[in-house]
């Protein structure tokens, strides 16, 4: 039905679908927000994106700031929780950086090296996106939670 529907009206109307990073050309009428929040992730390490569902934070982020950002200067890993944080965490690491790391990535000081290993291997910085956040406090254990907070406590 939702194809159906899209083969009617045509882009730049995405209905429930977020846009990213290819949509630069049809994306508009969030320059003021996305210029905001440029503004907030240049000034801070951390930067909380929050508002109802289905208000536009995602396309937001991965197509208003990803393009302000750059893809030569900024490696994006937009990760979502699927079952575990750390787990997504870790794998978009590993599969992200162009020479393998020889190591597990579950603790902070392990996931403080392997990021660095992907900033100094693929000479970018380094910018996480986790949408779907409030996963981790509706279905995670006390585990994820904390390990997740003491992972992001090293980086800051």
């Amino acid at each position: 039905m939702l194809e159906q529907i899209k083969q009617l009206y045509p882009l730049p109307f995405k209905f429930l679908d977020s846009y990213d990073v290819e949509d630069k050309n049809i994306f508009f009428g969030r320059e003021e927000e996305t210029e905001a929040l440029n503004i907030k992730v240049s000034e801070n390490r951390i930067t909380l994106v929050y508002g109802l569902s289905g208000s536009g934070k995602t396309s937001l982020v991965n197509c208003g700031l990803a393009n302000r950002l750059g893809k030569e200067e900024w490696e994006q890993f937009i990760i979502r929780r699927d079952g575990n944080f750390i787990k997504s965490m870790a794998g978009a690491i590993n599969k992200t950086a162009n020479s393998p790391i020889n190591h597990k990535i579950e603790t902070p000081e392990e996931f403080k090296k392997a990021c660095r290993h992907v900033f100094f291997t693929n000479n970018k910085s380094l910018f996480f996106v986790f949408d779907q956040f409030e996963e981790l406090f509706i279905f995670g254990d006390k585990e994820e939670k904390e390990s997740f907070a003491k992972i992001i406590e090293t980086f800051n």
